[in-house]
């Protein structure tokens, strides 16, 4: 999640107030809700340590890593 699609932290009442376009319609959400939660779920998100993740496979991969043998 982007830093800009959080609106306002209100340190009083320990809520955020953040923002997304719904994929189905492209609708402007805002959400409220508890900052612990917001943590939790953002935390979700988190690889494991030592957890390798694959950014382009296939047709998008980097062509100089493939071999082509003839």
């Amino acid at each position: 999640m982007a830093e800009n699609r959080i609106i306002k932290y209100e340190d009083d009442k320990k809520v955020i107030r953040w923002w997304y376009n719904r994929h189905e319609d492209e609708k402007y959400i805002e959400v409220y809700e508890s900052a612990k939660n917001f943590i939790n779920n953002l935390i979700l998100h988190c690889p494991d340590e030592n957890f390798k993740m694959v950014r382009y496979y296939g047709f998008y991969s980097n062509l100089s890593l493939i071999h082509i043998s003839e």
